[in-house]
């Protein structure tokens, strides 16, 4: 499954990929406003796993509430933060 989801910087992700038994597929990107770069990051990630089990890995994360709030399958990926999430 491949999903998309923002990190409010690369370290949150960094640590939930060391959560990972194997380094899972990903690309990151940064994410730019008004031409300045920022610390969020935007990733894409493959994994067999399903939503809910990666939500509760992103639980697991010191700070991986971004993560948690904007993951989706990435044909869903909006962005936009599920506050309910926690």
């Amino acid at each position: 499954m491949k999903y998309k989801f923002r990190a409010e910087c690369e370290l949150d992700f960094r640590n939930l990929l060391s959560l990972f038994y194997n380094e899972p597929e990903h690309h990151i990107s940064a994410i730019k406003i008004n031409g300045k770069a920022m610390p969020d990051i935007e990733v894409e990630l493959m994994t067999p796993l399903p939503l809910n089990e990666l939500r509760n890995m992103m639980r697991e994360v010191e700070d991986g509430h971004v993560m948690l709030q904007t993951v989706q399958p990435i044909e869903r990926y909006t962005g936009e933060r599920d506050y309910d999430l926690s």
